[in-house]
């Protein structure tokens, strides 16, 4: 698994080779993956916007940043994404932000070009995304997951389904949440399984 990961780690992108190359696809009128729907072209389209928005507005809880700052092992993050994914564009900027400021490397890579990769972080069976595996940069290994949505997001999703509410509804009820939350939820999460695992450091 550690060859796996550091061949992903040292082809990834970071956040800004991941902006440009989005915005070279989205300017020839592609997305990236092998479906380049209308549809999927026109789901990147808005998230790109929300990305770029969230790059803008999204405030770093600075108590986060300072504690993931103090963690005593030495981690990455690795993040499984696609451009068309709604959830990506909720998700993505605010996880740059605040691994900018608590000085953890982070690289991207596509799940439809890193099968062999997803195919060890599904999310009940499922190849959902975004996924961030948090890697000891030390041994090169997974020593933690979070995705493809915060806690609530997710609820939301799976309480959708289960009560047969149309696709489009669901998505509207979590972006709307996902406007409401403004990312607290997110960074909370990622402040706990950092604090987890790294008290599992010796």
């Amino acid at each position: 698994m550690h060859e796996l990961i550091k061949e992903k780690v040292d082809g990834g992108f970071s956040y800004a080779e991941y902006k440009t190359l989005v915005e070279k696809l989205l300017s020839e009128g592609k997305t990236t993956g092998p479906n380049q729907s209308e549809a999927n072209i026109d789901y990147t389209k808005l998230g790109f916007q929300r990305l770029k928005k969230w790059e803008k507005i999204t405030k770093v809880n600075p108590q986060a940043a300072a504690q993931l700052k103090e963690l005593k092992g030495n981690y990455l993050w690795l993040v499984i994404i696609e451009a068309w994914c709604g959830d990506v564009g909720q998700n993505l900027a605010a996880i740059h932000l605040l691994a900018e400021a608590a000085h953890i490397p982070l690289k991207l890579v596509l799940r439809d070009e890193n099968d062999d990769l997803m195919e060890h972080f599904l999310t009940n069976g499922g190849k959902s995304i975004p996924k961030l595996i948090v890697v000891d940069a030390d041994t090169n290994l997974p020593v933690g997951t979070w995705g493809p949505r915060p806690a609530t997001a997710q609820k939301i999703v799976l309480d959708g389904k289960a009560k047969d509410i149309d696709i489009h509804d669901i998505h509207l009820n979590v972006h709307s949440w996902y406007a409401k939350n403004k990312h607290e939820e997110l960074q909370n999460e990622m402040l706990e399984l950092m604090k987890s695992i790294d008290s599992k450091t010796l």
